[in-house]
């Protein structure tokens, strides 16, 4: 196993930069699983998928709803992520019935949590 330690000082970065300056070029962050990918580009550009992951905390609303999806999953995972980093428990949403004539909507079941730096 390979350990890397790392430190962090005011001094080594400046005031974060999305061009890469202040030292930010070679900062970041990636989340990768592609346990369940699916490539597809196999696939007509048309081409809608149904089924779930079978584990309700990773599943998208529409897959919940057993309605067709594509990048649903994709953006459902993250929104997870950044939950799950402000929350530290996995996101789970309710579905929220609209007023007369109105739809329903899907929220988390607990508010983003509000920083004050």
């Amino acid at each position: 196993m390979q350990y890397v330690s790392y430190s962090y000082s005011d001094e080594e970065l400046g005031d974060y930069s999305a061009n890469g300056s202040n030292g930010w070029s070679s900062k970041g962050l990636k989340l990768t699983d592609f346990g369940r990918s699916i490539d597809t580009r196999l696939y007509n550009p048309k081409t809608c998928f149904v089924g779930d992951r079978c584990t309700d905390a990773y599943q998208c609303v529409e897959m919940k709803t057993g309605r067709p999806w594509t990048y649903q999953i994709d953006a459902y995972g993250v929104c997870e992520t950044v939950y799950e980093m402000l929350h530290g428990k996995y996101l789970e949403v309710v579905q929220q019935q609209g007023a007369l004539h109105m739809k329903s909507s899907w929220k988390p079941q607990l508010p983003f949590k509000r920083h004050v730096l």
